[in-house]
This record gives C-alpha cells, structure tokens and sequence, in this order.
C-alpha cells in the first residue's frame, strides 16, 4: 500500500527512504532488518531519476508505476537472493560439523541361537520342616 512522499506528497512504497520523484527525504526511517546488499540496493534504486514522461510515451501513472514495480523486482531479488545465501552457509556449516566428528564405531550383526531348554529335576529328599512358631527362626 504505498504511501504519500514527506516532501512531495506522491505515492511511494512504505520502505523507500529517498522519493524517486523529487530525490528528497520521504521521511519514513530506513529499517534496521535489512541486510547491507538490501540498504544499498535501495541506495541505488532511490538514486536512478525516471526519464522524462515524453521519452517513455506514456503518462505520469506509468512512470510511476513502472518505478514502484522496478523498485520491488529489486526488494524481493535482494530478499531472496539473501535468504538462498543463508541457507547455502547453514547447509555448508553443517556439512563441516559433520566431517569433523569421529566415526561412530560399526554394529556386527551377529547370529542368535536359541538358549538351552532347561528341564527341572525332582528332588528325591523332602524340603526341610519349618520351625515352630514359638521359636524365632534366628535363634535356632
């Protein structure tokens, strides 16, 4: 939604610093996200002057919306342009990381066998009697 310019009062895009009619202040504060290849794109876009109406053959709407449409081509080239950038370096880092560490050691499979079927054996003599009531068992 674009915004009336500080000094001229035509419509420019809420982040533009410098209006791109009258090369003056449009009094909106540069936002402190942007990278360094964002401020100086800007820069750059804020700096070109638009030909003169008569040269391009068309009317002043045209003039500015060409210049709005250029200016955000350049925003959202930037923007990604970054963000592909950031990911490549996270992607690199972690690759670096990965190389660095010591190998995990290696798991051997190995193959099982069924454990041994135990049988119970009766005993032959009887389980001892238990103690009277009347005497502890720790004293015996």
């Amino acid at each position: 939604m674009p915004v009336p310019c500080g000094a001229c009062g035509n419509p420019v895009h809420p982040r533009v610093v410098i209006c791109p009619h009258c090369g003056e202040g449009t009094g909106i504060a540069p936002d402190a996200t942007w990278t360094a290849e964002e401020r100086a794109a800007a820069a750059t876009l804020a700096s070109r002057t638009a030909p003169p109406v008569e040269d391009r053959g068309g009317g002043l709407l045209d003039v500015v919306a060409g210049d709005m449409l250029g200016a955000a081509a350049v925003v959202v080239a930037v923007t990604a342009g970054a963000a592909v950038k950031a990911a490549v370096e996270a992607v690199t880092e972690e690759r670096a990381q990965r190389t660095s560490r010591p190998a995990l050691p290696r798991a051997q499979a190995r193959e099982r066998t069924a454990p041994p079927v135990v049988v119970p054996v009766r005993a032959e003599e009887p389980e001892p009697a238990p103690p009277p009531a009347d005497q502890p068992r720790f004293l015996k």
